[in-house]
């Protein structure tokens, strides 16, 4: 998971609001990535079979919680 920290200028002013809108879309790009990041992470495991799986320490119910963090 990336995490990037973007500092923005304290004032309204118009750099202000660019700094706001440069976090704001470096955020949602982030995002994106993270989602196309587990979709292929799903499609990659949901293809392997059970055996493939259980060598992993996996089974198909453990899929998810891995992919998104809340498995073993």
């Amino acid at each position: 998971m990336a995490s990037i920290h973007i500092h923005t200028p304290a004032g309204n002013g118009i750099l202000g609001s660019i700094a706001q809108a440069f976090a704001a879309t470096v955020r949602f790009v982030t995002g994106v990535a993270e989602t196309f990041s587990e979709a292929r992470e799903m499609e990659y495991l949901m293809s392997l079979s059970d055996a493939e799986l259980a060598e992993r320490g996996l089974t198909r119910n453990d899929i998810p919680g891995h992919v998104f963090g809340r498995g073993k």
